[in-house]
């Protein structure tokens, strides 16, 4: 009888410790003590990648042990195991890596030239996923007139990489309503948001002021 007791206690305890527990992380900046917000946190166990709140959270759910990583364009990178999450909420404090301009440099190269390297040095750096939180205002048109106005605060995730956009769209604030006095069809023309974004994320909308031409169209200073 005893046996059996121990064999059922000891069911018992893997069947607990295979269960999945979720497990919340906080990142903080170290200087400032404020909330880090967009920071990637990667678990490798089961492939999820996660972006912080607006509060330097980020929660999930883990069954066993994984590698955490933890990254941001502003801040030095950190790894760590998940046995050392022993809390339900577990903070961090990350080092900003970003540092002030200690010099000024005088060049005689050409403003356009200089902006599109900063653009192509931009291009280089940017990371997937990425939040983008914009105010969008869209007017549709049926039949050549405005007829329908609409705006509202958006919240873009982004996913993929930056040839190839995916976008999940959540939608914070939003009004919308009729100019005029025509039921609206799917006839109505409005934009492909997700494109606009995805242009805005690469620099796209800047193209024209980097072409050579532009040189003669405006005036850079």
């Amino acid at each position: 009888m005893k046996k059996i007791v121990a064999f059922l206690f000891l069911v018992s305890s893997v069947g607990v410790l295979s269960q999945n527990v979720e497990k919340s992380i906080v990142l903080l900046d170290v200087d400032t003590n404020l909330p880090i917000e967009d920071a990637t946190v990667y678990i490798s166990k089961t492939k999820q990648t996660l972006l912080s709140n607006a509060d330097g959270a980020v929660s999930f759910i883990l069954n066993g042990v994984s590698n955490i990583q933890i990254t941001h364009s502003s801040y030095d990178a950190i790894k760590l195991r998940s046995t050392i999450l022993k809390e339900k909420v577990n903070t961090f404090y990350l080092k900003n890596s970003i540092t002030g301009l200690e010099e000024i440099i005088i060049t005689k190269e050409h403003p356009q030239k200089i902006l599109k390297s900063l653009v192509e040095n931009s291009i280089n750096k940017l990371t997937i996923p990425a939040r983008l939180k914009v105010y969008s205002r869209e007017f549709f048109k049926l039949n050549g007139v405005n007829s329908h106005f609409n705006d509202g605060l958006m919240n873009f995730q982004m996913f993929g990489n930056s040839k190839n956009f995916k976008t999940d769209i959540l939608v914070e604030q939003n009004r919308s309503y009729g100019i005029v006095n025509e039921e609206i069809s799917s006839d109505v023309l409005g934009y492909n948001l997700n494109d606009i974004m995805q242009n805005y994320y690469n620099f796209k909308y800047l193209n024209p002021i980097l072409e050579l031409s532009a040189k003669k169209e405006y005036d850079f200073w």
